[in-house]
């Protein structure tokens, strides 16, 4: 392999980036100890439960229960098993497929119970469960299994090498609603076209948003072009759940949007049209009183502010209280921001960009995993001032771990380079694709 003094510090910098993150074994041999002091020289292959399995340098495996380690052998195993949770190999050269397309048996359906009686419909596709409260054409079942299964499809090969969320009951759950008051009691949001529930795991869905209309004794598509954007973007939510807590706001909506922007087509998503789904997705933002402005021949003009984006907590991302509360128009530009700034950094200087990111990710979970993020639960009901007084402390301090660890994690982002810097870079990457930048 000739490479030049350049390509060649690329290489070693990638293959080290990679080695980092490989979720199925350790790449070095290590001393690890016992309580009762005995060392063995091995490598970490793969944690189960109670058990650690390692390969020796004799070129054995053994298996060891993880409490015969001293502690501090026993939190490097922890630390492991945490980063086989979150990451997998990435795809070659960091990039989505061209297009994904689902196979004949990744198309099947099975009719689970249709139970006139008591309202209740439930299909099964390889990866998913669907429960309706009234009976849905097969075509229609399809139709719908298609867009999630393409989705999961397209997300296993995700260029930074995420780890999917697996499902306890083994089927990610989608709940569709025939009545709107059924969807509200369950915990959907009105005017959306669905939406994920981080509590029960399942995404919702109202039928007037997938265009329905009951035809004989089950329901059908009206006809006419329907806009999957939201229940892919939702579906990558569910897909990458166990990621929502652990990684930046701007990182979860911005990725679900990319997704989302995704051209699909009965069944298959054409990564290689993501471009122009993004201007797409910019430009029906112009309906919605969205601050970017059409320039004609010229594109997009994307007022954008990077360091507010990228350091905001989820609830001033949203607008949530404490925060001061948002617009409708702000918050999706928000959105909008974190679609152009995940693509970006996803192609920051070629495949060097994505595996920043990852080491991003992966500086951002470590950062509030290790400040306790997780174990501060704020509680279901408010019954008096004191504990009203309790929860916007516990707010405050979830908003200061996660703005801190943004801070920190940072670094990896701008790889050396001033704020200045790092915007003329964006700005140049946009400009190429008739997208003008502009520093709020």
């Amino acid at each position: 392999m000739d490479l030049s003094p350049a390509r060649m510090c690329l290489w070693i910098g990638m293959t080290l980036l990679l080695g980092a993150f490989e979720a199925s074994a350790d790449s070095s041999y290590a001393t690890w100890t016992a309580v009762d002091g005995r060392q063995i020289r091995a490598r970490l292959l793969s944690v189960d439960e109670g058990d650690a399995t390692f390969l020796l340098e004799s070129g054995k495996r053994a298996t060891v229960a993880i409490t015969r380690f001293q502690e501090s052998d026993r939190a490097r195993i922890d630390h492991f098993r945490n980063q086989g949770q979150y990451w997998q190999r990435p795809p070659r050269h960091y990039q989505w497929p061209t297009r994904v397309q689902l196979n004949w048996l990744q198309e099947t359906v099975e009719v689970v119970i249709e139970d006139v009686e008591e309202g209740r419909y439930i299909y099964r596709t390889p990866h998913y469960e669907f429960e309706a409260d009234a009976k849905l054409a097969p075509n229609l079942v399809k139709d719908i299994s298609r867009i999630f299964e393409v989705t999961h499809k397209a997300l296993s090969s995700n260029p930074l090498g995420l780890r999917l969320s697996r499902p306890r009951s083994g089927y990610f759950k989608i709940r569709l609603f025939q009545s709107t008051v059924g969807y509200r009691m369950a915990g959907g949001m009105s005017g959306a076209a669905g939406v994920y529930s981080t509590e029960t795991k399942q995404i919702l869905v109202p039928f007037r948003s997938l265009g329905l209309r009951q035809a004989n004794q089950a329901w059908v598509r009206r006809g006419g072009y329907y806009d999957p954007t939201t229940l892919i973007h939702e579906a990558t939510h569910q897909l990458l759940d166990h990621w929502l807590d652990v990684a930046p706001i701007w990182f979860n909506e911005g990725f679900a949007d990319l997704v989302g922007a995704a051209q699909y087509d009965s069944g298959k998503l054409l990564f290689n049209r993501l471009e122009q789904g993004m201007k797409e997705r910019l430009t029906a933002g112009l309906r919605d009183g969205s601050i970017i402005k059409d320039l004609g021949p010229s594109g997009l003009e994307v007022p954008i502010d990077v360091n507010r984006v990228l350091l905001a907590p989820q609830r001033q991302f949203m607008g949530f209280p404490p925060a001061p509360a948002l617009p409708h128009a702000e918050i999706l530009h928000h959105y909008h921001s974190a679609m152009l700034l995940t693509y970006f950094f996803l192609h920051d200087g070629g495949e060097a960009g994505a595996a920043r990111l990852r080491l991003y990710l992966e500086d951002y979970r470590r950062e509030v995993t290790e400040k306790g993020l997780h174990e501060i639960v704020l509680p279901d009901q408010i019954t008096n001032d004191d504990e009203r007084d309790e929860v916007g402390r516990l707010i405050a301090k979830r908003m200061v771990i996660q703005r801190n660890a943004s801070k920190k994690a940072f670094a990896q982002l701008a790889a050396g380079r001033s704020d200045e810097a790092l915007f003329a870079a964006m700005r140049q990457f946009y400009e190429e694709r008739a997208i003008q930048l502009k520093a709020r």
